[in-house]
Order: structure tokens, then C-alpha cells, then sequence
């Protein structure tokens, strides 16, 4: 399940791209991984902030609209185009400081309110502990942000 840079992998809720850079999100503690391996490891309680910085766009399926250009231009010159998505940053405050890059799926950046709802997610797990326990049913967690986000104004 995924919903902007938001996806459910393994039991596990994952900020960007599962197969390369990206935060993961434990009760217990925050992890920055390229691919499988851990980089970086975070106890939510030495975490004072994170914040994405994430290309955006305002239109709702930039997914639909860039694979089907890259399709297009694949198909007219005959060859990968070579290709690929702007990446995005992570910064986390608290006990360490620390800033990486972070892997985006696709081409044209991600719909900005799916960005906003990740910030604001991010931010009550640091602001509210007990929400936290959430994150042991991240397809729930992903269906419920997603489903608000869509109805907000």
C-alpha cells in the first residue's frame, strides 16, 4: 500500500523509496536505510523534528501523467531515456543532527498535499508518543491519512 511518499513494506511504515534511500518508522525508533541496510538508527525519544523536503506538485496523479511521458519518450527514441526521479532530503533534530538525501519514486515530484499529510503524520509521532502505536499496523495507518487527505479542502 502506498500513498504519496507514505508505503507499508513488510509490516513497516516507509518514508520514499523502499529500494533505495528512506526513513522507516518503528515505535520505537526511526531508521534511515538505502535499500536493506540501516544507515542511521534514531530513538523517537532523541528526536525533537524531521522534516521532508520532497518534490511536490499540486496536481493530485503526477504518477499517471510521468509514467506515461516516460512511456512515450521510451517509445520514440527506442532506448531508456536515462531518466530519473529529483530526490528529495530528510533532516532530523534531537540528540544528533542529521541530514541525507531521500529517494522519490517517480518523475514530477508528489502531490503536495500527500507530502503535508507525511509532515504532519511525522510530527504527531515525535509530539505525541502514545500515537506511535500506530505504526504496528501501517496499512490501517496508510488507508486512514489517505482517506482524510482526499476529503480535505
Amino acid at each position: 500500500m502506498r500513498f504519496g511518499p507514505l508505503h507499508s513494506v513488510g509490516g513497516q511504515l516507509v518514508v520514499g523509496d523502499p529500494g533505495r534511500r528512506h526513513l522507516v518508522l518503528l515505535p520505537d525508533a526511526v531508521h534511515y536505510r538505502n535499500d536493506d541496510e540501516v544507515e542511521a538508527t534514531f530513538a523517537w525519544a532523541g528526536v525533537t523534528g524531521i522534516r521532508l523536503s520532497l518534490p511536490t506538485t499540486r496536481f493530485r496523479f503526477p504518477a499517471a501523467v510521468s509514467g506515461v511521458a516516460l512511456s512515450a519518450l521510451t517509445l520514440f527514441v527506442q532506448d531508456d531515456p536515462q531518466i530519473s526521479p529529483k530526490d528529495g532530503a530528510v533532516a532530523i533534530d534531537g540528540d544528533e543532527a542529521f541530514a541525507a538525501p531521500l529517494n522519490c519514486h517517480h518523475l514530477g515530484g508528489y502531490w503536495q498535499r500527500t507530502v503535508d499529510v507525511a509532515q504532519d503524520l511525522i510530527a504527531r509521532f515525535i509530539e505525541e508518543p502514545t500515537s506511535r502505536t500506530l505504526l504496528h499496523h501501517p496499512d490501517t495507518l496508510i488507508e486512514t491519512v489517505s482517506s482524510a487527505a482526499r476529503r480535505r479542502k
